[in-house]
């Protein structure tokens, strides 16, 4: 009886992963997956691999197609897969496991669960989340060499990889000292920084970009809605339609001031009396106050409080529901920044009666003006969702501010930019970013404008991006 080790069981595909997924797994990869798997498979290439891509390209499902390749095709090979996100892993997981299990052809078992496949000791795959550094340490490739071509190689997988912090990649690269060791990297390019941008400018590594242009499956009318609804210079199509990383910086005006300008005088076809107020959050500071009707901007003030805090919580409060019963404002219309003294405010209001409405711009979307931004927008917080929801407004005709405030709302709007976070969510950029091209100012009536478009004491639903 030969009782010597078995090779893998599909060990004639070790170099030759196009072949796997047609004849093993029956899967036909379109063009650009069948050239990421050759690169990666090459014996005299890198062995590292990256592709930033658009969105749909299938770039989850290759990685699950190349894990199956590598687990069926080497003895004792070893895989670590990561993302962003726990979720991330998980459904990557989940389509490893409907690869396995739709496989035209039998592979090795057991198959895998929910985030491991373990067919002995030293073989084995794992899915890693990113929450804990010392689970993603000490993985390398076996040290010593089997019989076989590839026994013990071991394959790294990133997954959403501009959601991945640079800490990661650093404790991947110390797998790659030992053995033979192979690294996919796989990701929608959202910003233009972090490790998995470096790794597209410079390195030895396999590069490709894959635009919606080049996906087969990707309709052309998706194209065109994009194009339309982003404009062909905005990071968003950048990201989203073309594959490319946006414009170094990463950050673009939410308001350009040719919007404002293009609404300056339409009366758009909506109802609602609204005030937006930011409140001052320390000395020096500005409270200010912005009035629309039907959408449109019909006053904008700002005061100083002289007094002490809670002089000047009560003085503001007196001040806003005096302005809101002179021109008839719901309550529940008057939205009010809670951040700092906005939070008395409010309270001392709500004491009086008046039920109007708290807006934490630090807190989750809530998904009011969800039909207008789209839901396929990822915004990362409520000031970032109520200021794309401004700018939405106002090139679809649902908002207009004449061109009186071009020194006030103009000009601040004009000053703020948005950037994209690791995961690909939209935000506006910190207050420290803006003060810093506003002589250390805060564009209060840019705030207190986009505060007036909060409808969450209407429609409290949860938002889902």
């Amino acid at each position: 009886m030969d009782t010597r080790p078995q090779p893998a069981p599909f060990s004639k595909y070790v170099h030759d992963p196009v072949g796997f997924m047609r004849d093993v797994r029956g899967f036909e990869p379109w063009s650009k997956q069948a050239e990421i798997a050759e690169d990666l498979a090459n014996p005299e290439g890198f062995r590292q691999v990256v592709a930033y891509t658009c969105n749909g390209a299938g770039k989850s499902t290759l990685a699950s197609e190349l894990i199956l390749w590598f687990m069926a095709s080497r003895r004792n090979a070893r895989v670590i897969t990561t993302a962003g996100t726990g979720g991330q892993v998980r459904l990557l997981w989940r389509k490893i496991r409907s690869a396995y299990e739709t496989s035209s052809r039998e592979l090795p078992g057991p198959g895998p669960l929910t985030q491991q496949w373990n067919l002995s000791p030293e073989w084995f795959a794992l899915g890693l989340s990113t929450n804990d550094e010392t689970t993603l340490q000490g993985h390398h490739a076996l040290m010593g060499r089997g019989t076989e071509d590839g026994y013990g190689d071991l394959l790294a997988v990133i997954d959403e990889a501009s959601a991945v912090e640079d800490w990661v990649f650093n404790a991947m690269r110390g797998y790659m000292n030992v053995g033979r060791c192979y690294w996919l990297v796989l990701g929608n390019p959202n910003r233009p920084d972090g490790e998995f941008f470096q790794i597209s400018q410079r390195g030895n590594w396999h590069r490709h970009s894959i635009s919606a242009f080049d996906v087969p499956f990707i309709e052309r009318a998706w194209i065109d809605d994009q194009r339309k609804y982003w404009g062909e210079e905005s990071a968003q199509y950048q990201v989203r339609v073309m594959g490319e990383f946006p414009k170094v910086g990463g950050d673009f005006l939410i308001f350009p001031l040719s919007s404002f300008e293009a609404a300056a005088d339409e009366h758009p076809d909506v109802e609602g009396l609204h005030i937006g107020a930011d409140i001052a959050r320390g000395q020096g500071d500005s409270n200010t106050l912005v009035f629309t009707r039907n959408g449109r901007v019909e006053d904008a003030q700002s005061w100083q409080n002289r007094d002490l805090m809670e002089t000047a919580v009560m003085e503001t409060a007196a001040r806003i529901a005096e302005y809101a019963k002179q021109r008839d404002v719901p309550w529940q219309n008057v939205h009010i920044d809670v951040i700092g003294l906005g939070a008395g405010v409010v309270d001392r209001l709500r004491e009086q009666g008046y039920n109007v409405e708290g807006v934490d711009f630090g807190a989750r979307p809530v998904g009011d003006w969800t039909e207008t931004i789209g839901s396929e927008v990822k915004v990362q917080n409520r000031r970032s969702e109520l200021y794309w929801a401004a700018r939405c407004a106002l090139d679809q005709g649902l908002a207009s501010v004449p061109e009186a405030y071009r020194r006030t709302i103009w000009r601040e709007c004009n000053l703020i930019q948005y950037e994209f976070s690791g995961n690909g969510q939209l935000r506006i950029e910190p207050k420290e970013k803006i003060r810093s091209r506003m002589d250390g100012r805060s564009p209060d009536f840019a705030d207190a404008w986009v505060l007036s478009f909060s409808r969450g004491s209407a429609r409290r639903v949860p938002f889902f991006i």
